[in-house]
Parts: C-alpha cells; structure tokens; sequence
C-alpha cells in the first residue's frame, strides 16, 4: 500500500495547534502524524505533497478563494511546509494544487493499492482508498460515488474557495437531487437545471475550479453519452480498462 498524503493540511494543523508550545513541538507533531498515517494505513510507501504557485484556478476565476485573503496564517506555516520537504521529501505542485496531485497518483494505480489520507471531503471525488486520520475512518469511494460528491458540491458550492452553489441547497437537498443518479450526464443535467440557462456559464467554470484532476491535464468538460470526467485505472497490464 502506499499512502497518499495530504501534507497541506498536516503543515497548517500542526503549525496552527503548536502556535504557545514552538517549533520543536510542532515539528514533533509532524514527525508523529506522518508517522500514525503511515503505519495505521499499512502503507510500505507513501507520497506527501504540498501545493506549489500558478494554480490553473486563478485563470479560470481570479476571485478564487478570495475570501481567504488577508486572514491570518499559523506562523510557523512556512517552516513547517519547509520541514515537511527536507525531512519527510514532500514534493510541492506547480500549476494545480495538493489534491490534484494525490487525484493524478490514485487514478493511475491499480485500484486499491493506494490510499488518500486527508480530512477534506473535497478529495471523496477520487475513487479509491480513503483515509481520515482526525476521525481515524477508511472509506472506499466507487467511481460512481466520486462523481456524485463533484455534483453535490457543484449543487452547494463551496464557501471556503469563494464557489457559488444553487441558493437554498446544502448538503441534504443535493443529496436527494444527486446520490440515486448512475450517469453522469444524469447529475450534469439535474445540476444545468437547478442552475437554470442564466447561470450554465457560471455552472461550468465552477465544475472547472472544483474537480479534482485525475490525469495530468485533463480537466473537466460537459459530460455527454459517450464521455465521462472520471477516468480510472481498474487493472493494470494485459486487458487494462479504465473508466
């Protein structure tokens, strides 16, 4: 198994909790969680990655996460990304972010040989081991499901990175709208009408800054009969598919 780890999230949870107690023991706290991800996922290996600059977001929609600007960040955030780097050999994006790299990793797998370890449910997207370490859950996400969590969040938006949703859907209403479809282009076209054709232009560019990457490149488009933004490795070698 290799783990796929979130290291964003370590960084600032560990450097946010050890703001009274110093460096030394927010770099004992990286050392440990990196440690606990490790071994309680039964991992031989693993990746940790940081998001780097010239997110692809930016282009699309300069207000992404603009509601974040100015807010105070933990101050020892840059010391503990650094140290996540030389001592653990997290590897820093360029051009998308952390998750879009642990999405290109699980998706070129073989299916279940790797494990996302994370707390953001936006990373449920990818089919595939899951592994939350704050509520110490594995989950198991089907191809099908991870389409379902995109077009739930393109009903709700997401507030944290400045995504508008449909006004008056949270996490209830698009369940019920999303989670008994099994085609994407079922969810696309539920979601183009509570959008509504005023808003499909906003629709599609907030489809783009949520998806997750899955192959290097490749983001999402419009899904029709014959395509699908979920590409995923089920074998590897002789008679490889993909969906």
């Amino acid at each position: 198994m290799k783990a796929l780890i979130d290291a964003d999230i370590v960084g600032f949870s560990c450097a946010a909790y050890n703001e009274e107690w110093g460096w030394e023991a927010c770099q004992e706290d990286i050392d440990n969680l990196m440690k606990r991800i490790i071994e309680t996922t039964d991992s031989d290996s693993y990746l940790a990655v940081l998001t780097g600059g010239n997110n692809f977001r930016y282009e699309i929609y300069p207000e992404y996460k603009a509601n974040r600007v100015g807010k105070p960040k933990p101050s020892m955030l840059e010391d503990a990304r650094a140290y996540l780097v030389t001592a653990w050999g997290a590897i820093v994006t360029d051009g998308y972010e952390a998750d879009d790299r642990l999405g290109i990793e699980q998706c070129s797998e073989q299916f279940g040989s790797t494990v996302i370890c994370s707390i953001d449910k936006d990373l449920k997207q990818i089919p595939g081991y899951h592994y939350n370490w704050r509520k110490n859950e594995r989950d198991t996400i089907s191809p099908l499901d991870g389409l379902r969590s995109l077009y739930r969040s393109l009903l709700t938006g997401d507030t944290t990175d400045n995504i508008s949703g449909v006004g008056g859907i949270g996490p209830v209403k698009s369940a019920r709208a999303i989670n008994d479809l099994t085609t994407e282009l079922d969810m696309y076209e539920v979601c183009a009408a509570l959008y509504g054709d005023e808003r499909l232009e906003e629709m599609h560019r907030n489809a783009k800054l949520l998806f997750i990457l899955r192959q290097e490149g490749r983001m999402w488009e419009p899904p029709n009969e014959t395509t699908t933004n979920c590409t995923y490795r089920l074998q590897v070698g002789p008679g490889e598919t993909s969906i």
